[in-house]
């Protein structure tokens, strides 16, 4: 294998972080709050926001799709080029078709918005194992921890500033969301578009494609590795568990707080700070630690989140309550998007990386996505329905987030058995999150387990 300079391996790493602050101006442009606000003022209602949601995550079925042509190609950055751009774009007749055709019956609009969601989502998966696969050769091991924890400190940056920036123009725009969004898309199409075009200037690591193996040897490799199945098995209950309740957060707020757009892009500020101010924090953890204490210790948190909208009775508590709520999700998050991501790929074989990340998200996202398909169906038999139980006003939301804190508790049990022998107890874990040390100690022979 050719010896890269460390002069291209930084530029192709710094270029990284550039791109990925990119991708977060797309995002904050296309997605969140300001996307459920605009699809509610066109007339969707709970069962087409379990739609997409659920198809959005159900298309992860399409990374086996990638990982099996990434372990086929030799040069993974065109097809990655390709499928990222065309996804990107499709964005702007999501946004722009109400517009064009108003006197669409909604049912009609709806099924375009959602097909073309459908379709953006495949493209994406697809073209993600490419990107993996890439990286996972073009990151050193013995900085990934800390390359991803800083990668992700900048993306939440980039959002909390976008998030700012968005909640300003809704703010003084007069007009109605149905116009600002299509030109918000407009903005986060340009800058993720420029975004693949950066990849133009990243190294590609020399691919060594995988051809003398069946399709279904490929498929079923991380399902037989023993070591890795009980780490599939746990993804697969956290992500039905966070489809169940997650998908329906902002929704909630829309329909029941009330809550207007600037001020819902506004509280996305806070949870963007908290992946940025834990990001770097979550990698030195990660690499002192391991990943194991990391899953187990934000699982056990995760679901101060939900209790923080069933506590929100109204948009002006939501104000008050949400803040410190979605700056500890935040943080919550970053730690497992460290932990995830370095997981997989330190875990996964080389020649079959992409199978191996394509399992742990394909498996876990189809059931997530029939979760929130069904649970959007389920909300919407019972739309209306409610009942004040001591002074409480409890909705079929409420219902939902009960669930899925339930499920989210138990997910904290399987992250114990997840097989990381090197890894910490997760006490060791807590001890350095509490003293919050510059230098974090190196973990003893005793809280290794050993």
């Amino acid at each position: 294998m050719p010896t890269r300079k460390p002069s291209q391996l930084r530029t192709s790493l710094f270029i990284v972080i550039v791109s990925a602050m990119l991708f977060m101006v797309y995002s904050s442009c296309t997605a969140g709050p300001l996307a459920v606000k605009f699809f509610e003022a066109i007339g969707a209602n709970d069962f087409h926001f379990g739609l997409m949601t659920g198809i959005a995550q159900a298309m992860v079925a399409m990374l086996f799709v990638g990982a099996i042509i990434a372990s086929r190609l030799d040069h993974r950055k065109p097809m990655f080029m390709v499928m990222f751009v065309i996804s990107r774009l499709l964005y702007l007749p999501i946004a722009f078709l109400p517009l064009w055709r108003p006197d669409l019956p909604i049912e009609w609009l709806m099924g375009i918005i959602i097909t073309l969601i459908g379709f953006n989502y495949a493209l994406t998966h697809i073209g993600s194992m490419m990107w993996q696969s890439w990286m996972s050769d073009l990151v050193p091991h013995r900085v990934l921890n800390h390359y991803w924890g800083n990668r992700q400190r900048a993306m939440s940056l980039t959002a909390a500033g976008c998030s700012l920036a968005i909640a300003a123009v809704l703010h003084y725009s007069s007009s109605p969301i149905t116009f600002t969004f299509p030109l918000l898309v407009a903005i986060g199409v340009a800058a993720g578009v420029t975004d693949i075009f950066l990849f133009f200037k990243v190294d590609e690591p020399p691919h060594h494609p995988v051809r003398d193996r069946h399709v279904l040897s490929l498929l079923f490799e991380p399902i037989r590795d023993r070591a890795y199945r009980g780490f599939l098995g746990f993804q697969c209950v956290w992500y039905v568990s966070a489809g169940v309740g997650g998908a329906f957060v902002w929704v909630y707020a829309v329909r029941i707080l009330k809550m207007p757009a600037e001020g819902m892009v506004l509280l996305l500020i806070f949870h963007g700070l908290g992946v940025a101010a834990s990001g770097k924090l979550w990698g030195k953890l990660a690499d002192k630690h391991g990943h194991k204490p990391i899953f187990v210790v934000c699982l056990a948190l995760k679901s101060v989140y939900l209790f923080g909208f069933m506590a929100s009775t109204s948009s002006h508590v939501a104000y008050y309550v949400l803040p410190g709520v979605l700056l500890l999700d935040g943080a919550l998050n970053g730690g497992l998007l460290v932990a995830t991501n370095g997981y997989q790929m330190k875990r996964s074989p080389r020649e079959n990386r992409p199978m191996f990340i394509a399992a742990a998200t394909g498996l876990c996202g189809i059931g997530g996505g029939i979760a929130t398909a069904l649970t959007g169906w389920g909300l919407h038999q019972i739309e209306g329905w409610s009942v004040v139980w001591y002074g409480f006003l409890i909705t079929p939301y409420h219902l939902v987030f009960a669930a899925s804190i339930v499920m989210r508790w138990g997910c904290v049990p399987m992250a114990l058995v997840i097989h990381e022998p090197e890894s910490s107890h997760p006490r060791a874990l807590l001890s350095d999150m509490w003293s919050m040390r510059r230098n974090l100690r190196t973990p003893t022979t005793d809280e290794r387990g050993e």
